[in-house]
């Protein structure tokens, strides 16, 4: 199957700033599919049960989208770099997405993120979630925050995985990787380069 479901729009333009577009995806049921998309600013995914996807259940690209109160399980089957719940970056400038209290749980195999940060994403958010049986991955950026989730029955792979690609890591290999709980008891993300 294609894609259920596509939210597009919003504005970008640094003239005028970020303007949401607020469509919806709610109360839905989704097999056996390509899942839920959304692209632009300001698009709520909300209180869907996705299933069994061939792909990523729910993905995003853009800035300031809400994921929310969403059940997924089964998914994604048949790729591998995907997360049940994928937020997209590929640009420095996609922020401000809360990924909060989705239920995600029975990955089809030990490799499965229940939620993926991917790709130079920065400053957005995920809290509130249960993860059985899946992780929470970050793939480079900074500032990403997660907080008050409840992460059960994992892998060797660990509960949080962090990392680093060609992105950012320096050629002499003179940078390393950072994370911390912080005062207020979120976990971000941080590269710093060596002196």
């Amino acid at each position: 199957g294609g894609k259920a479901i596509t939210l597009s729009g919003g504005s970008t333009a640094e003239i005028v700033g970020l303007i949401p577009n607020r469509q919806f995806a709610q109360n839905n049921i989704i097999y056996n599919s390509k899942g839920i998309s959304t692209t632009g600013v300001g698009n709520i995914v909300s209180h869907n049960f996705v299933s069994n996807n061939i792909g990523t259940c729910i993905s995003t690209t853009g800035n300031e989208h809400i994921i929310e109160y969403n059940e997924i399980t089964g998914g994604p089957r048949e790729v591998l770099d995907a997360g049940c719940i994928y937020v997209n970056g590929n640009n420095l400038l996609s922020r401000g997405t809360h990924v909060r209290y989705n239920y995600i749980h029975d990955g089809p195999s030990w490799e499965s993120r229940g939620i993926y940060f991917d790709d130079m994403l920065s400053e957005n958010y995920g809290y509130g979630n249960i993860l059985d049986g899946v992780w929470f991955q970050i793939h480079t950026g900074s500032e990403n925050t997660v907080y008050n989730n409840i992460m059960l029955n994992f892998t060797e792979k660990g509960v949080l995985r962090i990392g680093l690609n060609y992105w950012n890591a320096s050629k002499n290999g003179s940078t390393r990787w950072k994370t911390g709980a912080l005062e207020y008891g979120s976990l971000s993300n941080k590269l710093l380069k060596s002196e």
